[in-house]
């Protein structure tokens, strides 16, 4: 079938329910899933979590499939699912801290580094995110670790630049602060 027949083009392939739509949908989506799988973990904060989370996304992504309109915008429509995913499940935060409490004592979060320097510094910089109110934690990882510009974070929060800019500035003031609280060096 070629793509310009409607039942056979890629997309609409994607968006049955049957066995080859599944399989089109999870190739689709394989590539993104190591960074979608990190920013969920530095959002969240529990392997556990995150990984629950990343289930949720993918299943609303595959429910809500037929909304994205610009296949080009996929990263993007898939970052805005799991904000939200993220989000709701920090609304329920007394469930939330009885989880993470309870697995961070038995394994915390832990990264693949090349020195045991960097794997301290890595943990201490989690450790550091995980103590940041949300709207922090989240507005650092979208700038710093997806490396979003300031423009394109607000656009993602849905908020003005200058807001963006305040948020970003009073979220660096608090993790360095935190920082200087667990650490006893403030990173330049």
């Amino acid at each position: 079938m070629s793509d310009d027949d409607p039942t056979g083009s890629p997309w609409e392939r994607l968006r049955r329910g049957d066995r080859e739509g599944r399989e089109a949908f999870d190739d689709l989506m394989r590539p993104h899933l190591p960074w979608l799988g990190r920013y969920l973990l530095y959002l969240l904060g529990d392997p556990g979590i995150a990984d629950d989370a990343l289930q949720e996304v993918l299943v609303r992504a595959h429910a809500r499939l037929g909304d994205l309109r610009d296949p080009a915008a996929l990263r993007g429509w898939l970052r805005r699912i799991a904000t939200h995913t993220a989000f709701n499940l920090r609304r329920t935060e007394r469930r939330f801290r009885e989880r993470h409490e309870r697995a961070a004592a038995e394994a915390p979060v832990r990264f693949a580094p090349a020195t045991a320097e960097t794997a301290e510094l890595r943990d201490a910089i989690v450790a550091v995110l995980q103590a940041l109110p949300y709207p922090y934690r989240e507005i650092l990882v979208l700038r710093y670790v997806e490396e979003m510009t300031v423009r394109e974070v607000a656009t993602h929060l849905g908020i003005q630049e200058s807001a963006a800019k305040m948020r970003l500035a009073r979220a660096r003031r608090a993790f360095q602060a935190r920082w200087s609280e667990e650490v006893h060096d403030v990173p330049r």
